[in-house]
């Protein structure tokens, strides 16, 4: 009996597993990425103009060296709530085929992190989203 006959084995997730995986992981990152670039663009702005952004007097699309991120952005938002409910999905599918433990916590992560962008833009502080939406 040699010694690697004694070590446990560990089975490699099967493909759909790890496409799952995948997928859970990357779509519930997306809220952040879309906050990133979201306040990135407002916080650029802000750098190139010299001073906060003001709604309806600064365009979004009227700012020199930002405005070619207004369309990624946009396309950002559209896409937010749909990838959104794909993370909560795909994350509770996640949890309950692997069957490890902290599935819970993982739920209330991806819960919180999906929850963040529609609480900022319910609240809107500093009126960033109404300044891009103008």
């Amino acid at each position: 009996m040699s010694s690697t006959d004694l070590a446990p084995t560990v089975s490699e997730p099967s493909p759909p597993a790890e496409l799952l995986r995948q997928v859970a992981n990357a779509s519930a990152c997306f809220p952040l990425c879309f906050l990133l670039v979201f306040y990135g663009q407002w916080g650029l702005s802000w750098a190139v103009l010299g001073y906060e952004p003001r709604v309806n007097l600064d365009d979004p699309k009227g700012v020199e060296w930002v405005r070619w991120l207004h369309p990624f952005t946009g396309c950002m938002l559209i896409a937010l709530l749909p990838v959104s409910a794909a993370a909560l999905i795909s994350n509770l599918a996640y949890v309950l085929r692997s069957g490890r433990g902290r599935g819970l916590a993982r739920l209330l992560v991806v819960a919180a992190i999906v929850a963040t962008p529609l609480l900022l833009q319910a609240t809107d502080p500093g009126d960033v989203f109404q300044w891009w939406i103008d």
